[in-house]
């Protein structure tokens, strides 16, 4: 995944447990512009809302890694056990450039006091999701496999 270089903000992220158009997660990796010079690399996990609105999970810098518009990230998602069977299993886990995110699985309590949520007990679709703001380079995906 490459990251593009909006004016304001621009990200590159996953779909996953998508129901269908108005309802999905989304792993973002966003870059604002004032972080570039600081490099200060960034995740959220969200859940986009029926009303069109996310809902923030999990917010996350991950440290040593660069938030220069343009370079190519090796990113790998892991969503696991989250069937029907054990759901206190289902989690999510996620590297970037071999720099890990702390692991968060279903139900587990974060610090700022609310519970992750994850699809479980469902299938879903996966997609990829890029908002470039207003620059010139735009936010790309090579490589993918599932």
């Amino acid at each position: 995944m490459k990251l593009g270089a909006g004016d304001d903000f621009c990200s590159a992220g996953f779909i996953f447990g998508a129901e269908n158009a108005s309802s999905f997660y989304v792993l973002d990796f966003p870059t604002i512009s004032h972080l570039w010079p600081v490099e200060s690399f960034w995740l959220t996990l969200s859940v986009q809302r029926a009303d069109g609105w996310r809902t923030g999970i999990w917010m996350q810098q991950i440290q040593g890694l660069s938030s220069t518009p343009g370079l190519w990230h090796t990113a790998r998602v892991s969503l696991r056990g989250c069937g029907d069977a054990m759901p206190a299993e289902c989690m999510l886990q996620v590297t970037v450039d071999g720099n890990p995110m702390m692991p968060l699985a279903l139900g587990q309590l974060l610090p700022n006091g609310q519970r992750v949520e994850l699809p479980h007990g469902r299938p879903g679709y996966l997609g990829l999701v890029a908002t470039d703001g207003h620059g010139a380079a735009k936010p790309a995906f090579r490589n993918l496999s599932v």
